[in-house]
């Protein structure tokens, strides 16, 4: 998952906030697995989400919440 035209601080913010809701499933059986990128040049943010189906589309529902534009 891409967001677009995301700033250093708004970045940071989001991956806080991901990383702690894929915590609060670490519980389960099959924990999930995320990873941000930032590519500062394009002032874009990628998450790769692994896990669990139902929990992987939790975490990327909430990214579109928080942000919006999501590709």
């Amino acid at each position: 998952m891409q967001v677009d035209g995301v700033g250093r601080g708004d970045a940071d913010r989001l991956v806080t906030a991901v990383l702690a809701a894929a915590g609060a499933w670490s519980g389960e059986s099959r924990p999930l697995w995320v990873q941000a990128v930032r590519d500062e040049s394009r002032s874009a943010l990628r998450f790769v989400v692994l896990g669990p189906p139902r929990r992987v589309g939790d975490v990327l529902g909430m990214i579109e919440e928080l942000t919006g534009d999501v590709r």
